[in-house]
């Protein structure tokens, strides 16, 4: 792997994390969002724009980091799989369980103090079987423990539990990339499209895992795109299909009924798939300029920490934003561009205090990211 691609998967890692951060910004009447997710309010700017990058722009992030686990996972099959399984058990499994139990204590500690009606008001105990539990101080010991293993309240933890399960899998994944390529590719690109889940995996992670253990098997070329790659074309398709997309989510139910759901579960993986060929192969220009900036070097290593802190931090701070300047007309515009950023520097700042203070615990956080 030459410089300048380790240099391209810093910069896309590092972006990605920051459009999560946006993603989960979206602050309209349902912030629950899937594929196929409507929009049950008028249509204004302030709405359209965060559907538009929400749901659309900003979600080729995942399946980009998956590919890159892939790629880089495949990268190293010189070592054996119970050195490797350990490493990854120490750098994704303990991190999960202790931000899984860390983000649980945070929001069960906040329920003492004035923010427990925020945290009703942000309904954090979704996921939860029993429809009458809103609070963390109500759970019994099983609802616990399915927060701290299976949905913890930083739910954007399912991401390290997935690319874990994806690390465990490996030698079946790949004996199924490299014997039978195309019936499992057209099995998995079958369970994406039509956002099916399996058991322990998410469809998007096993199509992009593996596509990162073919592309580094077979040394294809992710440098210089082929004539069926043109980064233009694409991403043409890409805006296209997220402004559509954006555009029936408001509208098309009236006309369409539940067949909207369909269709906007399509659009939403042509927005996926091609927003991932046109950002990779198209903004080559871009990592250059981020890769040579001083701010890139030095926030850079605290990646993983944005991702951590941000939820439910983000979720508190977005709801007091839009209480306090609840009477100005933009105020929920102004909230999803602000408190991301906000939120993104009091990230950064607090692991900076922390790998200052204490490297160990925060080499133990982060699965030594960072230092």
């Amino acid at each position: 792997m030459n410089v300048f691609l380790s240099q391209k998967f810093k910069v896309y890692s590092f972006l990605s994390m920051i459009f999560l951060v946006f993603v989960h910004g979206y602050n309209l009447n349902n912030t629950y969002l899937e594929p196929f997710s409507m929009v049950n309010e008028q249509m204004t700017f302030t709405t359209f724009t965060e559907y538009l990058f929400s749901n659309g722009l900003l979600r080729f992030r995942i399946p980009m980091l998956f590919i890159i686990s892939g790629y880089l996972f495949a990268l190293h099959d010189q070592k054996t799989y119970k050195e490797r399984t350990l490493k990854r058990l120490k750098t994704l499994g303990l991190p999960y369980i202790l931000w899984s139990v860390l983000s649980l204590l945070f929001v069960f500690l906040l329920e003492f103090t004035p923010a427990k009606t925020a945290l009703a008001a942000t309904n954090l105990a979704w996921g939860i079987s029993q429809p009458n539990i809103i609070f963390v101080s109500q759970y019994a010991w099983d609802d616990y423990l399915f927060r701290i293993l299976s949905m913890p309240i930083a739910f954007q933890l399912w991401f390290i539990l997935t690319l874990l399960l994806c690390n465990i899998a490996y030698p079946p994944i790949k004996w199924c990339v490299q014997k039978y390529p195309m019936i499992w590719f057209v099995i998995i690109a079958l369970l994406w499209l039509l956002s099916i889940q399996l058991p322990f995996f998410q469809s998007e992670s096993l199509l992009f895992f593996s596509l990162g253990v073919i592309i580094q098997k077979r040394n294809f070329d992710i440098e210089i795109p082929k004539k069926y790659l043109n980064p233009k074309i694409w991403g043409f398709i890409f805006i296209f299909s997220a402004l559509l997309k954006t555009y029936l989510a408001f509208e098309a139910f009236l006309y369409l009924g539940n067949v909207t759901r369909i269709l906007l579960n399509f659009l939403h993986k042509i927005t996926e798939f091609s927003g991932l060929i046109s950002i990779w192969y198209g903004a080559d220009s871009l990592v250059r300029w981020i890769w040579e900036k001083k701010w890139f070097q030095i926030c850079s290593p605290f990646t993983f920490m944005i991702y951590v802190l941000h939820v439910p931090t983000l979720y508190f701070v977005v709801y007091a934003s839009d209480q306090y300047f609840i009477d100005w007309q933009y105020h929920r515009l102004f909230t999803y561009l602000c408190m991301p950023l906000l939120i993104i520097f009091s990230s950064i700042f607090i692991a900076f205090l922390l790998r200052k203070i204490s490297p160990f615990i925060y080499g133990i956080l982060t699965g030594g990211r960072g230092l």
